[in-house]
This record gives structure tokens, sequence and C-alpha cells, in this order.
């Protein structure tokens, strides 16, 4: 193979897959890129884990069709802080690739084309997303992911398009996280579950549309050049509809920003242990409180609408800092509740395409 190509173009498509690159593998070819020639005016730039993949085709002058595969990092620290001038690439007989930089010279080994792994082709993306809203679908929910790598149908979102709305679900097992928005598409239909990991990757796609598509194993995520390709986590979601409350007897709202700066304050003399902090809700205003023996204990106020009666609901303060950093911090944020036992709907006052619902804590 040989081609040439401009320096900026290869260093920003080099960039664009790294977040599919293995960063500790026992397969040292997952460290690797994989370029690929497309006819006479494009390649290929490939990099994956296995689980996901992030191909980028870009323009360039291939005088000789073929492939190479060499490491991406050292591949990518060379090209970036090479001049930005064309950069002449070529394979040699023994899978290494000589790069030519105006007078420079440099030498990588490589492998051959057949010890890379194949990937998922390409398949059809029928329905278009906004980025933007695709963005803060990713943005609105990731947070609710699982750490617990036993539960493996928890570790990324779900994502359901139907009847015009695009809808991703996430949870842990203690909150589920609900964001959706309206898709032109009215009759678009699709079901994955997909991998946090490969969420955080097409999220950095943010302006224009984003054409997704999947089938049996993988979800595809396509636009401007580059296409994302997710092995779909298998098994069986949570029924998280069951856990929406159909009826909440009670709200109380306030500013989402003052309820979080409170909760922060107080979380730094909470138990260290379960992590609570109680929401003594009372009319006009949310008390939060918090204690640690041996350390002491903390008051905060925060002015609130709230007219019903006085309430303690108990949670651990990471997740109310998670769903109250997702909005605008001047935003009306809404707790809704029944009693002190069952879970609690959050959401904002101003934006309908968010629910958060939470599983409070026993209160002592």
């Amino acid at each position: 193979m040989e081609f040439k190509i401009k320096q900026s173009v290869l260093a920003e498509a080099l960039g664009a897959v790294q977040g599919a690159l293995e960063k500790k593998t026992t397969i040292p070819v997952l460290s690797n890129v994989l370029i690929e020639s497309i006819g006479e005016g494009n390649i290929n730039i490939t990099a994956t884990d296995l689980d996901i993949t992030i191909r980028r085709t870009v323009e360039a002058d291939v005088i000789k069709a073929g492939a190479i595969s060499v490491d991406a990092r050292k591949l990518g620290d060379i090209v970036r802080s090479s001049p930005d001038i064309e950069l002449h690439f070529e394979r040699e007989d023994n899978a290494w690739v000589k790069m030519r930089a105006g007078k420079s010279k440099t030498r990588f080994a490589g492998v051959d084309r057949d010890k890379y792994p194949n990937t998922a082709a390409n398949k059809t993306t029928p329905i278009k997303l906004s980025a933007t809203f695709f963005s803060k679908l990713v943005a609105g929910t990731t947070f609710a992911v699982t750490n617990d790598a036993t539960r493996f149908t928890l570790s990324g979102c779900k994502l359901e398009v139907e009847n015009g709305c695009a809808r991703m679900i996430s949870t842990d097992g203690h909150r589920v996280c609900i964001r959706e928005f309206e898709v032109a598409d009215k009759s678009a239909k699709l079901s994955a579950l997909i991998p946090k990991k490969a969420l955080s990757e097409i999220a950095k796609i943010t302006t224009g549309d984003i054409s997704v598509g999947a089938d049996k194993e993988h979800f595809f995520a396509e636009s401007d050049g580059q296409i994302v390709i997710a092995r779909l986590l298998m098994g069986s979601f949570p029924n998280y509809e069951m856990l929406i409350p159909k009826d909440v007897a009670n709200t109380v709202e306030c500013i989402s920003g003052d309820l979080r700066a409170a909760i922060r304050r107080a979380s730094f003399l909470s138990d260290g242990t379960n992590r609570s902090v109680r929401l003594n809700i009372a009319e006009g205003e949310i008390r939060v409180t918090a204690q640690s023996a041996g350390d002491g204990e903390v008051d905060e106020f925060v002015e609130a609408d709230y007219s019903g009666e006085p309430i303690v609901l108990g949670f651990q303060w990471p997740y109310l800092m998670d769903v109250f950093g997702v909005g605008n911090s001047d935003a009306r944020a809404v707790i809704g509740f029944e009693d002190e036992h069952k879970q609690a709907l959050i959401t904002f006052a101003d934006d309908e395409s968010f629910r958060y619902i939470i599983m409070p804590l026993r209160v002592h």
C-alpha cells in the first residue's frame, strides 16, 4: 500500500478513532489502527477493542491499494508532532511502514492485514437523530449506569425508538433515569441495549444528524464519514415502566442549583457507610441534614414551594448530586413522592423529557 495524506486530516482521524483502542490488552494487535484504501481517493482508518469499533473515512491520494496496521499511539504521536504538510506512507514487504514528511523519514513496525481482527460490516442506518439531542440523551442517562461488572445487562443504556419518540433508559438497580425527545420519522422503530463506552464515543458527535440502526448483535451510528459499531449487550433489561410512579400525592419544587449546593455541603459530614442525607420537607423550605458519628452534623436550608404535611426523605447523596447536575443550575427541580417508603420521581419544571426515579433510604 502507498498513499499521501495531509497531516491535519490524518491527525484528526486518528484522534476520532482512539476511543475504541484497548489500553490494557493481552492482544497486542488491538493497540493498532488499520488503514485500508477505498478506491483512489479515500482511506478507512479503523480501531477496535472487539466490543466497539470506530471507523473514519478520509480523503487521501492512494497510489497503491492495500492495507497497513501499525501501533496507534506511536503513529498518532509522530503525526501530531509533524508539520502540517503532506505525509507519504508506503508499506514495505515485511509489513513495516515508511513515512516521509518532507525530508524526514520514519519507519514503523507493522503487522499483516490478516492478523488484524475482522470487524462487523456496515449495516443500514435508516433512523436519523439530531446529534445535539443524542448527546443530551447520553449525558442525561449514562451517570446512572452501574459500575458493577457482574451486572452485565445494566452496564449500558437501552435506546428505544417508536411512535415518533427516541427514549434512553439507564439503571443501576437503585435508580432509573429516562430521557427522551421527538424524532421526525414517526414510523421509525428500534430497540437496542448499548454499552456505555460506545454511547460516550457517539456523543462526541455534536453537530448535524446521526444515522442509527441495529441488527441482532450490533448497534451502528454513522455521521459525516465516521461510523461507530458496538456489540450489543445481551440479556433482559429490567421492566423500568413498572418502577415509574403513576401518581405522586405530593410535590416540592425548588431551584436545582441551590439544592445541589446544599447537598454537596451536607455530604462532607454524611455517614461514610451509607452516604445518606435527609431532606426535611416542610412548608416553604427543604432542610438538608446529615450527620456522622464522631465528625459532626450539618443543617442546610433551601427555599421551596411546598404546602403539604412535613416529611423526611432519606437518599444517598451521590444519587442526588448526579440528577441535580443534569439541568441548568437555575432550573426548577420537582420532587414528587407518595411517602418516605416509596420511590420518588424527580423532574424539571421546564423539561418534560427527563424523569429520574430513585429509591429512598430508611430514615431512623
